[in-house]
């Protein structure tokens, strides 16, 4: 493989012989912190009430927001926050239209 390259075979050599204390390579596993974040299921979001539904879409929108601004100024730590609060918000909103339609087996 060496000669392809125009490498000769002793320069290959004493390259993986420098190269040899390298392998393998230990590295340091760092865990991520588990973010104890609360995702509101479908069951539980069906059981609230419509003034409940609106309220949690707007503690929702407000949290979106901040989370965009810390993202912006370089403090946001979980960017996958972001889309679980987008999935949130569009879960409710969800709910909130088979309300309207008189589907998907929602309470009034």
């Amino acid at each position: 493989m060496f000669e392809i390259s125009g490498v000769t075979e002793a320069v290959a050599n004493e390259a993986m012989r420098l190269a040899i204390h390298k392998l393998p390579m230990k590295c340091r596993v760092v865990k991520r912190e588990e973010a104890q974040v609360a995702t509101t299921t479908n069951e539980v979001l069906r059981q609230l009430t419509a003034e409940e539904l609106t309220s949690q879409v707007r503690e929702l929108k407000e949290e979106l927001f901040n989370l965009r601004f810390q993202a912006a100024t370089g403090q946001l730590e979980s960017h996958g926050r972001l889309s679980e609060v987008r999935k949130e918000i569009a879960r409710v909103y969800t709910i909130i239209r088979e309300r309207e339609l008189g589907i998907g087996g929602a309470a009034q």
